[in-house]
């Protein structure tokens, strides 16, 4: 494995653990989550359900 294709392996390995980590987090307070996001929107445009 040359220098470059160890390089890419470890940052996708790396981003890959975050984005799992962090989606993770949301999935066990998902209700929490939802609300935090829809108070957050409450002064746009966008229609609240």
């Amino acid at each position: 494995m040359t220098n470059p294709q160890l390089a890419h392996l470890i940052l996708r390995l790396g981003l890959g653990v975050n984005m799992l980590m962090h989606g993770l987090t949301r999935v066990f307070n998902l209700s929490g989550f939802a609300e935090k996001m829809a108070a957050g929107f409450t002064e746009t445009v966008l229609p609240y359900p």
